[in-house]
């Protein structure tokens, strides 16, 4: 894997996709770095400037306008339009780099390119080239197809709102299915996808020339690498905790280790092996564990487990998932040696043993990215065939910021239980501060 080539991009993409999206705002949206305009309707004005947005941008731009109102409570004007740009850029960046591992794996249920071509020579996406191929599969609106094609003049604005308009869908699509690892597109995040994707400095054109071998879209680990990478600039400005005190916002990124995977190997093999083995002394899987101490005595604590399904692994500090994975792995080779049909191990991996937390949203979404890649692996066809929404276990820490009056505790929970809601509030006020630090001690459960 050339590392180097990944790091290139991923630098250089953040930067021309902070920029595009902020030219956006400026000139379709007509958000300027000192006000929002005013919109009536569908009509949107800053000043002496007057544009007239669709139904789909109007309601997009409301919830943009609603984000950005909330987030101005707690910041000016500056850092809340700042906020929203890098959250959204970091979302597409993310969706984008999986689904460029999805078309060369021939994942996607479209069963075409959609990021780029086949076609030796051919810059245009095969998808959009194809675009009414793919209406049927990606539920595109042929009203709204037309009105593109009518309302724009050059071939270029056309090429580039259908574009735009496609890669939206199949979002959404995959969201139907991997609600936790995609969003329905609608809001601040659909008004933030720019319109330059497929030309110079554009986040889909940057991705297809780059120096990125195809053969390095073979392992999964080049999503934890991008993510890695993609915050290295922000890493190196910010410095280190030694250094200076850092921000809540800041502190993911000041924090953030990617594990080497022997250490991932070794951890996991001498933990969840060990425990398997103890199970089942006669596997042949420890023949494979190259980390693996052979110890005389069980390392963990003897377990009450009877079946893989009581397995339960947490990281809780996931990162990029790269432990996640491997034992996702692991935990793959175990069920299939035990007899159990390939066709229904990821999802009982992902239902019943993995288990994650990160104090930085980021993570999460990359880490049920990475998670749904590695089924994709196991089981080529299944976005094609899955019609029941599939949800990961990885959650992210929040702050408890709003205390419950007395008259909502009486609504919810039972006297016995009141000192017990109060004290899980106050135990997470700073949740995202301090992570796998707190030391949450145990409660009672509602109803018991």
């Amino acid at each position: 894997m050339d590392k180097t080539a990944i790091k290139r991009f991923a630098v250089t993409a953040k930067r021309n996709l902070l920029v595009s999206i902020r030219s956006y705002l400026t000139f379709h949206y007509l958000v300027t770095d000192t006000n929002l305009p005013n919109l009536t309707n569908n009509i949107i004005e800053n000043g002496s400037q007057r544009r007239t947005l669709t139904n789909q941008e109007t309601t997009d731009f409301k919830e943009f306008l609603d984000e950005m109102e909330i987030l101005m409570r707690d910041y000016n004007y500056s850092e809340a339009l700042s906020q929203l740009i890098e959250k959204a850029a970091f979302t597409w960046f993310n969706w984008v780099a999986v689904v460029r591992y999805m078309e060369l794996h021939n994942y996607l249920p479209i069963q075409m390119r959609l990021l780029s071509s086949e076609r030796d020579g051919k810059s245009e996406p095969d998808a959009l080239t194809d675009i009414y191929d793919v209406i049927e599969t990606l539920d595109l609106d042929t009203h709204y197809l037309a009105e593109i094609e009518d309302s724009l003049q050059s071939r270029a604005d056309k090429d580039n709102s259908r574009y735009q308009y496609l890669l939206k869908q199949q979002i959404n699509q995959l969201a139907l299915i991997l609600p936790s690892a995609f969003d329905s597109i609608s809001g601040t995040v659909s008004a933030l996808l720019p319109n330059n994707l497929l030309q110079k400095n554009g986040l889909i054109s940057d991705l297809v020339n780059s120096d990125i071998a195809d053969q390095d879209w073979d392992d999964i680990e080049i999503i934890g690498w991008l993510f890695q990478y993609y915050n290295s600039e922000l890493k190196e400005r910010v410095g280190g905790l030694k250094n200076h005190n850092v921000s809540k916002n800041e502190l993911p990124v000041v924090t953030q280790l990617f594990t080497p995977k022997w250490i991932v190997q070794y951890m996991l093999q001498n933990s969840l092996g060990n425990e398997y083995l103890s199970q089942y002394p006669a596997t042949q899987l420890v023949n494979n564990w190259e980390y693996y101490l052979g110890h005389e005595k069980p390392l963990i604590a003897a377990n009450e487990t009877q079946e893989l399904e009581q397995i339960k692994i947490i990281d809780p500090a996931c990162g990029s998932g790269h432990i996640l994975l491997e034992a996702f792995e692991m935990l793959y080779q175990m069920y299939q040696e035990q007899g159990y049909s390939a066709r229904e191990i990821p999802q009982l991996i992902l239902k019943y043993n993995l288990f994650g937390l990160d104090i930085d949203q980021r993570s999460v979404q990359i880490t049920q990215l990475a998670l749904l890649l590695k089924v994709l692996e196991k089981q080529p066809r299944f976005l094609r065939r899955q019609r029941e929404p599939i949800v990961f276990n990885v959650y992210e820490f929040k702050d408890a910021k709003k205390s419950i009056s007395q008259e909502a505790l009486e609504l919810i929970a039972n006297v016995t239980e009141f000192d017990a809601i109060n004290e899980v509030m106050t135990t997470f006020e700073d949740a995202k501060q301090f992570g796998t630090l707190i030391m949450a001690a145990p409660i009672l459960v509602f109803g018991t």
